[in-house]
């Protein structure tokens, strides 16, 4: 008896052994699943928290850019109208002019023009009372002293147009009114006029 008992107590002790062996195995095979969760987790957090902030950046990258695009539009915006203005102002001089300096103006305009001189001179309503018949008849004259026909002549049209004139001749028309050499000297004179208001040329 006593030799199964004996055999007995070491199956048992045996099997406590195995038991706790089998326990403790379980306890860090556990521990190192809770490790290797713990660290999957902490990555995947820095891996967020990191597209995050790269986010966050492309994010502000592009509003920063889109803040100094608004911002150059903005300014060039506001030159563009300063010039506008500076055209605007170069008109209503023009327009403003008293006869006399008017007429010299116009006159000037005409004899540099490239033309035979018979051209009739169509001109706006409001211009009826300074380019008169007789001032287009000293003009003549001065064409024919320049060797050119000297017979230009006022038509009874009439255009809507803010001050120079419109010359036509054969159903040619040639448009010098100040809007129409304005425009076509605006590329150089924006140059100009940017410099003078800005120091510099867009």
């Amino acid at each position: 008896m006593a030799g199964i008992d004996s055999i007995i107590r070491r199956i048992e002790d045996d099997a406590r052994d195995k038991a706790e062996q089998i326990l403790n195995d379980a306890r860090v095979e556990a521990d190192d699943i809770v490790d290797a969760a713990r660290k999957k987790a902490h990555d995947i957090e820095s891996s967020i928290l990191s597209e995050a902030e790269s986010d966050a950046a492309e994010v502000k990258r592009r509003m920063h850019m889109a803040a100094q695009l608004r911002m150059r539009k903005d300014i060039l915006a506001a030159k563009q109208e300063m010039i506008d203005k500076a055209f605007e102002q170069a008109l209503q001089r023009i327009e403003a002019m008293d006869a006399e300096h008017y007429n010299q103006y116009i006159k000037r305009w005409i004899l540099s023009s490239d033309i035979d001189g018979d051209e009739e001179i169509i001109i706006s309503a409001a211009d009826r009372g300074r380019i008169t018949p007789e001032f287009i008849a000293l003009i003549n004259e001065e064409l024919k002293a320049a060797g050119k026909i000297g017979s230009m002549f006022l038509s009874e049209e009439h255009r809507d147009i803010r001050g120079g004139f419109v010359l036509r001749k054969g159903g040619i028309e040639i448009n010098s009114s100040v809007e129409a050499l304005v425009r076509m000297d605006r590329d150089e004179l924006e140059s100009d006029i940017a410099r003078a208001l800005f120091g510099e040329v867009e």
